[in-house]
């Protein structure tokens, strides 16, 4: 049950939805390729590379040259099957080239965070500033209650309403409250407070809006692959960008289907010639 932390308003409910067979059997084949996790999760993750350089290098091969980039967005008709699927191809490929390159990089990373962050620290600025416990005595008479912690989060992070928080599952554990500063869109990932349940010290504040370049650039990767906190547009294109892959597959084997019967009726016409 969601209640506002604020005014105690219940904002609504949602039961648990399992995902059921057919989406378990397609989260196993995105993640693992429906292998063990030791061999299809490295597996997932160098076809990621290798999807990267596909990317890279269609942008390479479909660039125009010099005068040409009129026609590099046009699919022409009339033309014959094979020039169709190379007009597609290459105007599909270059439209979803951006997304394409996001999904591809930000899913390597998941599934090779520490090299990746070793290489965006390597190029961009590295840590952000240290998360010192803020001045003041916020330690309320008695045990830490939930009123009691939001209290200390809104004391502490400033222009930040409270959005949530996850009570202390167990002795000796603390609260964490979640928060969300103003302005466009949700900041990713929220800021979070720890908050010791019995002393009401800070533990640990993460605010992205204190963190390094190199950070953000991982914030961001995260969140676009997952589609968190960049809105419907967003959803959307990552959505149907689902469709990208098979679509350039389809008319990439249609044109080299095409092209290897042309060059076997070439070779079969010049073979009749010299007989």
């Amino acid at each position: 049950v969601s209640i506002d932390p604020i005014s105690l308003q219940i904002l609504g409910s949602e039961n648990y939805v399992r995902r059921g067979p057919i989406k378990t059997v397609l989260v196993d084949i995105h993640e693992f390729m429906m292998m063990p996790e030791h061999i299809g999760f490295p597996f997932v993750g160098w076809m990621g590379v290798a999807m990267t350089f596909m990317g890279i290098s269609g942008i390479i091969v479909w660039w125009p040259r010099r005068g040409q980039w009129r026609g590099t967005f046009a699919v022409r008709s009339g033309i014959g099957a094979l020039r169709l699927n190379v007009d597609l191809h290459r105007l599909v490929g270059i439209a979803g080239s951006l997304i394409f390159l996001i999904l591809s990089v930000s899913g390597v990373y998941l599934i090779f965070p520490v090299e990746v962050s070793g290489l965006v620290n390597a190029l961009l600025p590295g840590q952000g500033r240290e998360y010192a416990p803020p001045d003041g005595d916020f330690t309320p008479a008695g045990p830490l209650n939930h009123d009691d912690a939001i209290k200390v989060a809104l004391a502490v992070v400033a222009d930040a309403p409270v959005t949530g928080i996850q009570l202390p599952p167990a002795p000796g554990r603390p609260y964490i409250v979640q928060m969300e500063p103003p302005g466009f869109g949700p900041t990713v990932p929220a800021i979070m407070v720890t908050i010791d349940a019995k002393t009401a010290a800070i533990d640990y504040i993460d605010d992205p809006r204190d963190h390094s370049p190199a950070e953000r650039a991982i914030n961001l990767m995260h969140a676009a692959h997952f589609s968190v906190g960049l809105g419907p547009v967003w959803n959307l294109i990552v959505f149907l960008s689902g469709i990208l892959p098979l679509f350039l597959a389809v008319t990439g084997i249609t044109i080299w289907w095409k092209r290897r019967r042309a060059g076997v009726e070439a070779a079969a016409l010049a073979s009749q010639t010299r007989s």
